[in-house]
């Protein structure tokens, strides 16, 4: 395409220099015709002079003949000589000179001739042959010459200025149509490459030749053919992928439906079995206490009591993982939730006489459900009393990506208590590890 305008853009700027430099050869070339012409008349008029002075002097016909010798030149269209008033008193070639402008329209025969008309002054004695009756008389010899060959020279020039004209037009017209030709083919091409794009043909290449332009875009779409292609596949191996984790997320998912309703149904069950017999345990025990007893039963009757509202609390702690919201989780500190435990829980552990060591760093806030985390962590501070702990020790802080809590002498060994405790920690997504007699306590932030 570059080429093509280049090659125009030669062509168009080759005609007009070609164009002005055949005016100026043109304007050169009259010149010299002019100029040409001008030393024939000069020359001719030269030679007729004294032939013609000697005629009037004697009357001798030999500058008739002398005359005649000149017209026998093709150029030469006239001879004659004026008086002062420039009529003709002497014709040879029996041509009427006319005055037009700056030459004579002649007339011989029938034809219609234009020429040059030279004219040289003279000055000639009197012989009879002008109409003036003075001793001497200027008048002017002349002689009309053909602008033939000007014409023929124009003509000529402009022969040849039209034939190179013609045939540069007729090279530029056959090389654009080639070009436009090649252009339009190589554009075709472009246009089925997309269009087999278009189709999801991604295989067959543009091919285009002669044409950099079109070869740089060619190549620039045969990339992004490549490009969708390897887009277009990693797309259909993500759906594929995506395709098989959906199926197992599916699947994924019946399993936790089930498992919800099996865990839904447990609860609906342990709920069933352990309300009914504490109720009936608590109702006696009330009862019995409002009777006389001695002083050792009635405090082993307050300890089935306190066992009886412990059962209830934990088994309200189980049921609350199942009837819980959204709205329930607030931003909570683990740090406060212990120290709140562990203060709510001073009475029970000063009758134990259980030393408690709190040493928890800062710790970042948890998306939670408060009263929960208060219950797993009573329940773990209630398994290390009933299991006799003598200090418990309860530290941790921000460890990595996680808020990490430990108690020591927590009582490890597996209970009710624990396994409820456990329950809440990882329903809210936490980790619940026993080690002997550590348990740890883990929530990544």
């Amino acid at each position: 395409m570059f080429r093509k305008r280049l090659f125009i853009t030669f062509t168009f700027t080759f005609g007009i220099f070609l164009f002005i430099f055949s005016l100026i050869f043109l304007r050169e070339e009259i010149r010299l015709v002019h100029t040409r012409m001008k030393e024939k008349g000069e020359k001719i008029l030269e030679g007729l002079l004294h032939p013609a002075r000697f005629f009037l002097l004697t009357g001798d016909s030999s500058v008739v003949e002398v005359g005649k010798e000149y017209m026998e030149d093709p150029d030469v269209l006239s001879i004659a000589i004026f008086d002062s008033h420039r009529k003709p008193v002497l014709l040879l070639g029996n041509i009427i000179p006319v005055k037009k402008d700056d030459f004579l329209s002649l007339r011989l025969m029938a034809r219609r001739e234009r020429g040059y008309l030279f004219m040289m002054p003279i000055t000639l004695p009197v012989g009879g042959l002008f109409e003036e009756k003075h001793e001497r008389i200027s008048g002017y010899l002349g002689v009309f010459i053909s602008d033939a060959p000007f014409r023929k020279a124009i003509v000529t020039f402009a022969g040849e200025v039209v034939f190179f004209l013609l045939f540069f037009a007729g090279l530029g017209f056959v090389i654009s149509h080639y070009l436009s030709r090649r252009l339009t083919e190589n554009i075709d091409a472009l246009l089925k490459g997309v269009e087999e794009i278009e189709k999801g043909r991604f295989e067959k290449k543009i091919e285009i030749r002669g044409e950099p332009e079109l070869e740089r875009l060619a190549q620039s779409i045969n990339q992004m053919a490549e490009s969708l292609k390897k887009r277009i596949d990693e797309i259909e191996r993500l759906n594929a992928e995506l395709r098989e984790k959906s199926e197992k997320l599916d699947e994924a998912y019946r399993k936790v439906v089930i498992s919800e309703r099996a865990k839904s149904e447990f609860f609906e069950s342990v709920s069933h079995e352990f309300r009914t017999p504490l109720q009936v345990i608590g109702g006696y025990t009330e009862l019995l206490l409002k009777e006389k007893l001695s002083k050792k039963a009635r405090e082993k009757l307050e300890r089935i009591r306190k066992s009886v509202e412990r059962l209830s609390e934990l088994i309200e702690s189980v049921l609350s993982l199942k009837t819980r919201s959204p709205e329930d989780y607030k931003e909570v500190d683990l740090k406060e939730i212990v120290k709140k435990v562990v203060l709510s829980m001073d009475e029970k552990l000063g009758k134990r006489k259980i030393n408690v060591e709190v040493e928890v760093g800062e710790t970042p806030s948890l998306r939670a459900v408060p009263e929960e985390l208060e219950r797993a962590f009573e329940a773990i501070l209630m398994n290390a009393i009933s299991s006799g702990a003598e200090t418990i020790k309860i530290y941790g802080g921000r460890k990595n990506r996680e808020v990490e809590i430990n108690i020591e002498d927590g009582g490890g060994k597996e209970s009710l208590g624990l396994s409820i405790a456990r329950m809440i920690v990882e329903a809210h997504g936490g980790r619940f590890e026993i080690e002997g007699d550590k348990i740890k306590i883990g929530f990544e932030v």
